[in-house]
């Protein structure tokens, strides 16, 4: 999935499920992630965990606020230490905000709130729709 704004870009790229043996509806859909970022002239790279249901929840808003660019589009990790937000402003214009905070070794955290347009959104469309469809929610509970 990439999302481009003034001043950066953010990528993120599934490397697979991370627990390919769980039969636990929890544990079988986390997805170990590389998120990288070029914000403000920062750049860095990071292993992430999203849920295969953050990943479509946040696809379904995508979708919703490029209908109808009204409203906002949320994407967090279960631990919030990656937040990124995609909101509609009053002339079609978007804002692309969050935080990724990197906690160990090397310690950070990066704060953004960038501009964009509604083109970036059919990239970010796509490359989530393929995420969902090569990663799909699997042992759904009955």
């Amino acid at each position: 999935m990439t999302l481009h704004f003034d001043g950066g870009w953010i990528i993120l790229t599934t490397q697979g499920y991370e627990y390919t043996s769980a039969t636990d509806y929890h544990d079988a859909n986390w997805l170990r992630c590389n998120l990288e970022f070029k914000i403000d002239g920062l750049t860095g790279k990071e292993n992430i965990f999203f849920l295969t249901t953050d990943i479509i929840s946040f696809k379904h808003e995508l979708q919703i606020l490029n209908k109808s660019l009204q409203g906002s589009a949320v994407l967090s990790s279960t631990d919030n230490d990656t937040r990124i937000e995609v909101k509609s402003g009053s002339r079609g214009d978007l804002t692309v905000s969050g935080h990724i905070t990197k906690i160990g070794t090397a310690q950070y955290s990066i704060d953004f709130n960038a501009t964009s347009d509604q083109t970036m959104m059919t990239r970010c469309l796509e490359d989530l729709q393929l995420i969902s469809e090569q990663y799909p929610t699997i042992n759904i509970p009955s």
